[in-house]
C-alpha cells in the first residue's frame, strides 16, 4: 500500500490512538492475587445483543496475560447453566461466594458493558466501548474494581471542504473497513483498548512489578500501521 500523506496521517491518528481510564474505586491492601479466577457473562447496559460475549472472552484473555489461572469461559458459562443462569442480569441472584463454588474460582470477576456503538455519518465517525468491572473473592471481599471508556469521535473537516482531501480520507477508509472485517467487528480496537485500560491498574502475577494492563495489547498501534504501511 502507498504511504499515506503526512498531513492525512496527522488528522487522522488521533481518531485511532485515544482512551480513557480512571484510577481504580477500590484495591484490597496488601493485595493477594487469587489462585484462580472466573470471568462471569457480562452484564449488558448497551443495546448491542453480543457486546457481553466479546467482552466475557476477551477479560479472561487478558487476565491470563497477566499471568492469572482463569477457569475457561465455555466452563464457567456451562456451570452456571446448569445453576439456571445464563446472562449476566441473572448473576444478583446468587452471591460472590455461591457462583466461586459453582464455577470452581478462588474469585469471580464482574463485568458489565456500559456502552457498545459505532456510528457513522458520511464524514462524522464515532467509536465507544465502556465497561465497568470489580473482582470479588471467594469470601465474598471485593478486591478491585474499575471502569473505563475508549471512544472515538472524529469530523474530518478538511474532507468537507476538499474533493481531494475527500478522495484521500475516502481511500484511508476503505483500508479501515478491509482490516476491520479481516478481525471481524468494527469496535474490534475499542474493545482491545477497553481491556488493556480495565486491567492497568490491576497487579500482574506474571511480573509484579507490572501490571496485568501493561500484557494486554492496546489494539490501535499495530492495527493504525498494518493498514497504512
Amino acid at each position: 500500500m502507498k504511504p499515506v500523506p503526512r498531513a492525512l496521517f496527522a488528522a487522522l491518528a488521533g481518531f485511532l490512538l485515544s482512551g480513557c481510564a480512571v484510577k481504580p474505586e477500590f484495591l484490597s491492601k496488601p493485595y493477594n492475587a487469587p489462585p484462580t479466577i472466573a470471568v462471569l457473562p457480562f452484564a449488558n447496559d448497551s443495546n448491542n445483543v453480543d457486546a457481553p460475549v466479546f467482552m466475557q472472552k476477551l477479560a479472561a484473555d487478558g487476565l491470563e496475560s497477566g499471568g492469572y489461572s482463569v477457569v475457561p469461559v465455555a466452563e464457567v458459562n456451562d456451570k452456571l447453566r446448569e445453576a439456571g443462569i445464563t446472562v449476566g442480569g441473572q448473576l444478583a441472584s446468587r452471591t460472590p461466594q455461591e457462583l466461586a463454588r459453582i464455577t470452581g474460582a478462588s474469585a469471580v470477576l464482574y463485568g458489565t458493558v456500559k456502552a457498545f456503538r459505532y456510528t457513522t455519518l458520511g464524514f462524522y465517525q464515532k467509536r465507544q466501548v465502556a465497561l465497568s468491572a470489580r473482582l470479588v473473592g471467594e469470601d465474598g471481599n471485593e478486591q478491585w474494581r474499575q471502569s473505563v471508556s475508549a471512544s472515538r469521535t472524529y469530523w474530518d473537516f478538511r474532507a468537507m471542504e476538499n474533493l481531494g482531501e475527500a478522495l484521500k480520507a475516502a481511500g484511508v477508509q476503505l483500508a479501515v473497513k478491509l482490516a476491520e472485517r479481516l478481525i471481524s467487528h468494527p469496535l474490534y480496537p475499542e474493545m482491545l483498548r477497553s481491556i488493556h485500560d480495565l486491567f492497568i491498574t490491576l497487579p500482574s502475577v506474571r511480573d509484579s512489578r507490572r501490571t496485568t494492563g501493561k500484557f494486554c495489547p492496546k489494539g490501535y498501534y499495530d492495527f493504525w500501521r498494518d493498514i497504512t504501511e
